[in-house]
């Protein structure tokens, strides 16, 4: 028996979609590490990827996707409970390659989370106007992403 697809908002497609991106990185974390080798490059490529990707998806998703629900809802706290946990693992980055490990298995945990659970939530609960107002604050977050397509030591082939 297979799920049946979410049926997302179309103003949160966008944002869908850079954590289907997300999980292509979570991927290529996996694959790097089963390279002999791979470390330092895959370290680059994290802490890239944070900066420039990352810290502006949690800040369009803080600044005006959490506030729909309140940040004293549940769902509001443990997504910014796991994006200060992330923050604190990549804050902290080093070579030991069991931090990669535990940073995507939780990458992948809190991506999964907010598309299963949270944004499901947020739809039942946003007006049109409000989803509108997250679309327009989106527009250009992805901008980190088109470098990483583009990173040229593919650590993880």
């Amino acid at each position: 028996m297979s799920a049946t697809p979410i049926k997302r908002a179309p103003e949160l497609q966008y944002l869908s979609h850079q954590h289907h991106q997300v999980l292509i990185v979570c991927w290529k974390i996996r694959a790097g590490l089963a390279k002999p080798g791979a470390i330092a490059s895959l370290q680059k490529f994290v802490i890239y990827f944070y900066r420039h990707y990352l810290l502006p998806h949690f800040a369009v998703e803080e600044a005006h996707l959490y506030p729909l629900l309140g940040n004293h809802h549940p769902l509001i706290q443990q997504a910014l409970a796991e994006h200060r946990q992330l923050q604190q693992i990549l804050d902290n980055l080093s070579l030991a390659p069991e931090q990669y490990t535990l940073l995507e298995q939780l990458l992948t945990q809190h991506i999964r989370f907010e598309e299963r659970v949270l944004f499901n939530e947020i739809q039942q609960q946003a007006t049109p106007e409000q989803l509108q107002a997250i679309a327009a604050a989106n527009t250009g977050t992805d901008k980190g992403f088109v470098s990483i397509e583009q990173w040229e030591d593919k650590f993880w082939e």
